[in-house]
């Protein structure tokens, strides 16, 4: 099994599951439509299809898209992860945010300049873990004897079979915008 890492900055994981968060559904009998997936490139045969990962979510009524066209590693597969970890997740960085505001004076106008990224990482097909941290955004950080400051952390998230979610590619145009 290949291991899952995906680092983006926080202000991009806010603005990405906050966008996918409501066409997801609220019904945790559909374990399926109960979660965000997290699509990589290489799951897309189709001819002219995009670069970039995609991220999808859907109640079985409304779906929505979301294409990133950062580089992201470690995501050779379909990824779900449930509505619950995902407000979780979501709840971590608001947590981050707070924290980073304090320790840089914001407040007042002020605007913190310190970066800082959220980590979603494991080992694919056992659980994984969510970890905000300030400061540069290496690819395999944070670790033991980093520099960098761990603001939160979600630990346990459980993937969902990612075998049953809905064959978005069917219903949206190609090439997707």
């Amino acid at each position: 099994m290949s291991n899952v890492n995906l680092s983006l900055s926080l202000g991009t994981w806010v603005a990405l599951l906050g966008a996918v968060l409501p066409s997801c559904s609220t019904d945790e009998t559909r374990p399926h439509l109960n979660a965000v997936c997290f699509d990589p490139p290489e799951a897309d045969p189709r001819p002219g299809a995009t670069t970039g990962i995609h991220v999808v979510s859907t109640d079985g009524h409304r779906l929505t898209l979301i294409r990133l066209s950062e580089s992201v590693t470690g995501l050779d597969a379909p990824l779900l992860v449930s509505r619950t970890d995902v407000e979780r997740i979501l709840r971590a960085c608001e947590e981050a945010s707070k924290a980073m505001g304090k320790a840089m004076g914001k407040g007042k106008g002020k605007r913190s300049s310190m970066p800082s990224h959220g980590v979603l990482r494991g080992e694919r097909g056992g659980k994984l873990s969510f970890t905000c941290s300030a400061g540069s955004c290496p690819a395999d950080a944070p670790g033991p004897g980093s520099p960098l400051a761990m603001l939160a952390i979600v630990p346990s998230i459980v993937p969902v079979d990612a075998t049953v979610f809905p064959p978005w590619r069917q219903v949206v145009p190609n090439p997707i915008p």
